[in-house]
């Protein structure tokens, strides 16, 4: 079968659901396989077509979460990236509204990866691919100006600014979660803009 074939697609949902379910339940060292495979209602086999082990199961979920907060920093127009322009003034970016919406309709998901304890190592990849992209997103929008702040003494160090934003960003999701949604998608992307973009990077 195409790994694109839908009967795929619907297992592998199955079993990525089953595993945040017992991830919120008990500790992962606790799952086992066949926990999650008695979770989705599939057998043993039928993981492993799928997955390693419940490592490359949670890997699998977690890069996936990646791929979507580069996402939702990818659809923020490159205006908001430029140091010569005061953010402040711009809407929220809706593409950031759209990121917490999701968030909002999974919390569970977010719960997980933000715990993630039992692979070493996650959280720290987690913001540096954050910072990383903010680097190549801030140096292309703003290559001039770049070097002149980072030859002013009194500037803050500009690595020093992508670890503030990256922080920002996954605390605030990480406290809004355990304000059990609280806020609204808009307002806690409103905060995401007023932070990164109208004071850390400013």
């Amino acid at each position: 079968m195409s790994q694109q074939d839908p009967r795929n697609c619907k297992t592998e949902a199955l079993l990525q659901s089953a595993f945040i379910e017992l991830i919120s339940e008990t500790c992962f060292s606790s799952i086992t396989v066949e926990d999650i495979a008695a979770r989705a209602k599939v057998n043993r086999a039928t993981f492993y077509r799928h997955y390693q082990d419940k490592y490359n199961l949670a890997e699998r979920i977690f890069d996936g979460a990646i791929q979507q907060m580069s996402a939702a920093l990818a659809g923020i127009d490159e205006i908001y990236y430029s140091l010569a322009v005061n953010p402040a003034r711009l809407e929220t970016p809706k593409a950031v509204i759209l990121f917490f919406e999701r968030i909002r309709e999974n919390p569970r998901l977010y719960r997980a990866i933000l715990g993630c304890t039992y692979i070493p190592g996650f959280k720290a990849r987690l913001q540096y691919s954050i910072e990383k992209y903010l680097r190549e997103r801030i140096g292309a929008a703003n290559t001039a100006l770049m070097s002149r702040l980072e030859s002013t003494s009194q500037s803050i160090p500009f690595e020093v600014n992508l670890a503030l934003a990256s922080s920002f960003f996954l605390e605030c999701i990480n406290w809004w979660l355990e304000s059990n949604l609280k806020y609204s998608p808009e307002e806690v992307a409103t905060w995401i803009r007023s932070f990164m973009f109208a004071g850390c990077l400013e």
